[in-house]
């Protein structure tokens, strides 16, 4: 009887990978229009940019948008097991491609104003910003190749 007690641990792991993967295969990403806004000579230079995701929060989003561009965040929270996947993912990216995006990380336990600011209501929801402005959101755990692509298509 020992077996099947020790085997409990390994199916609720596998189950909630499994439900991750279902419900972020169903998410669909949603396209936001563009636009310039005049804060776009604020930008640092791409070599500015750091190689691993900065520490997001309500009292510095502002200015980390008018500092970098163009700017990846994910909006995650602790108790999601794709977010911490996602954050893994998050961290490879910004080292590869360091001086063409930034990458900032958002907690949304801690940061309720911009969570209602950008309209998350699940998590994983991943957002790239462009002087600003938002031109691509999308919602659920994405592999770092299917990350990659999608960044790279709205650059």
């Amino acid at each position: 009887m020992e077996g099947p007690r020790n085997m409990l641990p390994l199916l609720a792991l596998s189950l909630v990978l499994l439900l991750a993967f279902a419900i972020s295969a169903t998410a669909a990403p949603v396209q936001a229009a563009e636009s310039t806004p005049s804060n776009a000579s604020l930008n640092r230079s791409p070599a500015s940019f750091p190689d691993s995701p900065l520490t997001i929060n309500d009292s510095n989003i502002d200015s980390m948008l008018k500092l970098y561009s163009p700017l990846f965040i994910d909006f995650w929270e602790p108790r999601c097991y794709p977010c911490v996947l996602m954050n893994v993912t998050m961290d490879e990216i910004a080292r590869d491609l360091k001086g063409k995006v930034a990458f900032g990380k958002l907690n949304i336990y801690d940061n309720p104003v911009s969570m209602k600011k950008f309209s998350v209501t699940r998590t994983p929801t991943l957002i790239l910003f462009k002087n600003g402005t938002i031109i691509y959101k999308f919602i659920g755990y994405a592999d770092r190749s299917m990350t990659e692509d999608r960044i790279s298509t709205h650059l």
